[in-house]
C-alpha cells in the first residue's frame, strides 16, 4: 500500500550507497558493450550465472538493494573482468566491505517491500508490526556487528530516523489501530505501547455497540449476549476473541474470520470494514514494467490491440 511502501522505498537515495553508484560508472577506454562481453565472458569462464549487474533507480523500490546484492554476488568476476580491461575503475577492500555490510541492512526492507506489496493479502495491520521490526533489526545490527564502517553507520542512523519519521505515529491512527486488534496474527502483541492497545480497544468497542447485526444461528453458550445491553455484549464478545490462539502468521487471517464470523458477528462486521486490501499502484506499475519488456526494439511494430492482448494474457496466465 502507498502509506507502507513509502516507508521503504527511500532508503536507496543516501548519500554513502551513492558514492558507491559513482564508484561503478566507467571512465575507461573500454565501451559498455565491450566491457559487458569481457564480464559475461568471465562468469562463464568462473562457472558463476552470466547476469548484467544493475543499476540503482531513485524511483524504483529496492533498487540500491537491488545493486548492490548483484555486484557482491559477481565480485569475482567483476574484479578479474576489471584487471583484464586494465581499468583504471576500482573497488577497494574496504568498499566490498561496506557493501557487504549494506546488503546485509538492506536486506530486511526488500523482504518487507514484497510482503506489504503483495495484491491478495491484509497489509494495513501489518505496517506498523514490520516498521517495528526494521528498527529493531537495524539497532540490534549496530550492536551485534564488530567494526561497522562509519558509512554503515550514518545509513543505519538514516534509516531507524526515516523509519520514526513515518511510521511512529501509526498506532495513533484508529483504523490503522483498529486493524491490528482484529488481526487474529496480532491482536495485544501488535502494539509496542499497551496505552495504544487500550485506546483501540476502547474505540472498538464504542464501534462495536452501534453495529447491527442480522440474526444467525449461534453457538448456545453465545446465546445470552444478545440479551445483554450493547455494551456488555461488545466486551464479552472481544474480551473472548482477544483470548483465543493467535494464529500462525503466514496463514490468512480472513479465513480464519470466516470460519469464525457465526461466533463473533459483531466483531465480524467490523472486520469486513477494518481487515481489507487496501488499494495501491503496485499492480499498474508491474504491468507498465511488463508493457516495457514486451514492447522493445524489435518487437515496435506491435499494435495497441496486440499489445494488450499479450498483457491481458501474460497477467492473468497463473
Amino acid at each position: 500500500m502507498s502509506t507502507g511502501q513509502s516507508g521503504q522505498r527511500k532508503h536507496q537515495e543516501t548519500p554513502q550507497h551513492n558514492q558507491v553508484s559513482k564508484k561503478k560508472q566507467p571512465n575507461s577506454k573500454a565501451t559498455p558493450s565491450h566491457a559487458l562481453s569481457k564480464l559475461h565472458e568471465m562468469q562463464q569462464n568462473l562457472n558463476r550465472p552470466v547476469l548484467k549487474l544493475k543499476q540503482d533507480v531513485p524511483t524504483r523500490w529496492n533498487s540500491t538493494y537491488d545493486m548492490l546484492d548483484r555486484l557482491l554476488r559477481n565480485k569475482e568476476p567483476v574484479v578479474s573482468t576489471l584487471a583484464l580491461l586494465e581499468s583504471d575503475l576500482s573497488l577497494e577492500s574496504h568498499d566490498w566491505i561496506e557493501i557487504d555490510h549494506a546488503v546485509k541492512v538492506l536486506k530486511v526492507f526488500y523482504d518487507v517491500t514484497v510482503e506489504i506489496s503483495s495484491e491478495k493479502n491484509v497489509s494495513l495491520s501489518k505496517i506498523a508490526v514490520l516498521s517495528r521490526l526494521m528498527t529493531r533489526y537495524v539497532r540490534q545490527y549496530l550492536d551485534r556487528e564488530k567494526s561497522v564502517p562509519e558509512n554503515i553507520q550514518k545509513l543505519c542512523e538514516q534509516l531507524i530516523s526515516g523509519l520514526a519519521k513515518r511510521f511512529s505515529l501509526l498506532e495513533s491512527n484508529e483504523l490503522v489501530a483498529q486493524s491490528i486488534l482484529l488481526d487474529p496474527r496480532f491482536k495485544k502483541q501488535g502494539f509496542g505501547d499497551d496505552d495504544k492497545y487500550q485506546s483501540a480497544y476502547q474505540s472498538l468497542i464504542r464501534k462495536i455497540r452501534m453495529t447491527s447485526i442480522e440474526p444467525m444461528p449461534e453457538p448456545m453458550e453465545l446465546t445470552h449476549t444478545h440479551a445483554a445491553s450493547p455494551a456488555v455484549a461488545a466486551i464479552i464478545e472481544l474480551d473472548k476473541y482477544v483470548a483465543e490462539l493467535h494464529l500462525q502468521r503466514k496463514n490468512d487471517p480472513l479465513l480464519w474470520w470466516e470460519e469464525r464470523k457465526s461466533v463473533y458477528p459483531r466483531l465480524y462486521q467490523m472486520v469486513l470494514k477494518r481487515l481489507c486490501i487496501p488499494a495501491t499502484s503496485v499492480p499498474c506499475e508491474r504491468i507498465f514494467s511488463k508493457a516495457g519488456q514486451i514492447c522493445n526494439d524489435r518487437r515496435s511494430r506491435l499494435s495497441s490491440s496486440n499489445m494488450q492482448k499479450i498483457i491481458f494474457v501474460n497477467h492473468n496466465i497463473n
